[in-house]
């Protein structure tokens, strides 16, 4: 039955990408793929988060897979990325394609492990404050 949690929050991740997308391109411009970019950096920085703090909560398995695989799987999406960077070096923009691939592993791998580094300090400030209480 966990698939059903995959896929319920697939069809979330999904939906908040397709919300999103278009409203950052729409803030930031069109000439770039700033909603791709930022939706993969968020979603970097949330899975390292969640695969890091939830089992230090002693989650569900279940609970784990809607959130990483489910909602992060549907929110993030790599063939995006590709597609939009061969599509700028197709259009004759090398620079700006070459410029995106290389922002979107830097910064995705930086998001993953400042989430990483926030799902540890809140599972460790979980188990100090359950220390401490009577």
């Amino acid at each position: 039955m966990i698939y059903l949690y995959v896929a319920a929050g697939g069809a979330i991740g999904a939906i908040l990408r397709w919300l999103e997308g278009p409203w950052v391109a729409g803030w930031a411009g069109g000439a770039f793929p700033w909603g791709t970019l930022f939706i993969n950096a968020g979603g970097s920085l949330l899975i390292g988060f969640l695969l890091r703090w939830l089992p230090a909560r002693g989650a569900r398995l279940e609970v784990r897979a809607f959130f990483a695989v489910g909602i992060c799987g549907g929110y993030t999406t790599f063939s995006t990325y590709a597609f939009e960077t061969v599509s700028l070096a197709a259009s004759g923009r090398l620079p700006a394609a070459l410029a995106y691939a290389a922002a979107s592993v830097v910064l995705c791998l930086a998001a993953t492990f400042a989430g990483f580094a926030l799902g540890g300090a809140a599972a460790q400030e979980e188990r100090a404050a359950a220390a401490g209480s009577p």
